[in-house]
């Protein structure tokens, strides 16, 4: 079933593409075609309490609280659309430069001294109808599970974006990014002024399990992707788009759902490994709420102990997030908000044994932030942050216990402070 699935995505397209007149396609660019540049940057200022490092003594060692300044993220590329249906982007990522690994905000080990910029996305988007119903996308690019996953940072309202995405990405693909080669078709089916219908399904070749991140493996299988989305009274836009916004200024009253999930079968890792759930957002007037609940489940073998012995992961992730927009009479808005996070995996010893064998989280990693963004703009924005975190262990022993609250690279086993930060994103 899937091998013909597989033959649908790639064939098909193409077979629509052969049925225009071929003077059609790509003859002339677009008069008005230039190439856009892209530019982002997210700069942070906080103070972390409480972070504690578990040295295998079986006590906690507690480290200085602290000031940390970095340049949170990144982006820099171009983009432009040079045909009436053929778009592209290609953008680089300079990500965590000054970071404190000891701090307590999330993210990966500070972009050293000389810091580098890394492939962030990379894709084309053709249109293949003279409607919307038809559209792929294909390149370098993070896979359509997950609404936080497929938001902009610039299109948050939250000083950082719910870690939800982390582990769903993680989980997905194998990476933090969670950007891997692939090839998606999407499209609008259904688009009246009060209910819009996108259907979305993809095929992607992640290489992250094994030879240090450069193969799939001697056991592989594709990954599949794929997302219906329904909106609600006004929708999220007039065509096809794999994006979201968290807070639409009261310029949208609707309510957008989608189901999604993901799923690759055996691999040198596991033998089956997915992830579903449901995408939420409402908007009305100066309120917004949005969120998402996902499950992880990851299916594999005892490789060490017996071979023949099966084993399973099972665990659940989400978040939710609640902003009111205060219009003010300098055009600019105030926005408070609140955010709940949590990924709840395996807290037996049992399960978290199994889990580690696959690389799976474990134990519980729980968030709560409150905050206020002051927008000068969609794309310039000031936010004071405070954040609350907290965890459960998995098993006998704090240390091993594998999850965001209880790990960070660069460090090992720790336990992750509370925080509270200023910062500015400036999108150009």
């Amino acid at each position: 079933m899937r091998i013909l699935l597989l033959f649908f995505i790639f064939l098909f397209p193409f077979i629509l593409v052969g049925q225009e007149k071929p003077q059609t396609q790509f003859a002339k660019k677009l008069e008005s075609y230039k190439i856009q540049p892209v530019a982002m940057m997210q700069l942070w200022s906080t103070y972390t309490i409480g972070t504690e490092i578990l040295n295998g003594t079986g006590l906690p060692d507690p480290v200085s609280n602290r000031f940390n300044s970095e340049l949170h993220r990144s982006r820099i590329g171009f983009k432009g659309q040079p045909y009436e249906n053929f778009k592209f982007a290609l953008v680089g990522a300079y990500d965590f430069v000054g970071r404190d690994v000891l701090a307590g905000t999330v993210g990966g080990n500070n972009n050293g001294a000389n810091p580098f910029i890394r492939l962030w996305l990379a894709k084309i988007e053709w249109r293949l109808s003279k409607n919307d119903a038809f559209n792929l996308t294909t390149g370098y690019f993070a896979t359509v599970v997950g609404r936080e996953s497929n938001t902009a940072p610039t299109r948050v309202t939250s000083m950082e974006k719910a870690w939800s995405q982390n582990y769903l990405r993680r989980h997905i693909v194998g990476t933090g990014p969670g950007r891997s080669p692939g090839i998606n078709l999407g499209g609008v089916v259904v688009n009246e002024s009060k209910f819009k219908l996108q259907y979305d399904v993809g095929i992607h070749s992640p290489q992250f399990v094994s030879y240090n991140g450069n193969s799939a493996g001697n056991v592989t299988s594709p990954l599949w992707a794929g997302k219906l989305t329904f909106d609600i009274g006004q929708p999220r836009g007039a065509g096809y788009s794999m994006g979201y916004k968290s807070n639409y200024f009261g310029k949208r009253n609707g309510a957008t759902i989608a189901f999604s999930g993901s799923y690759q079968g055996a691999t040198d890792l596991y033998k089956e490994n997915s992830a579903y759930g449901v995408e939420f957002g409402l908007h009305y007037d100066i309120f917004n709420i949005d969120g998402e609940y996902h499950l992880l489940n990851r299916k594999g073998t005892d490789v060490f102990s017996n071979p023949e012995q099966e084993i399973e992961s099972d665990a659940a992730v989400w978040f939710t997030r609640a902003t009111v927009n205060i219009n003010l009479k300098n055009g600019h808005v105030l926005v408070p908000y609140a955010m709940a996070v949590q990924f709840a995996g395996p807290k037996t010893q049992q399960g978290k044994d199994e889990a580690n064998l696959m690389r799976a989280f474990t134990g519980n990693d729980d968030e709560f932030s409150i905050g206020v963004e002051y927008n000068f703009n969609m794309d310039f924005k000031l936010t004071a942050n405070y954040t609350l975190r907290g965890g459960v262990q998995a098993g006998d022993d704090e240390a091993g216990t594998f999850n965001n609250y209880y790990r960070q690279g660069g460090v090992g086993d720790f336990k992750r402070g509370d925080w509270v930060g200023l910062g500015l994103v400036v999108g150009l």
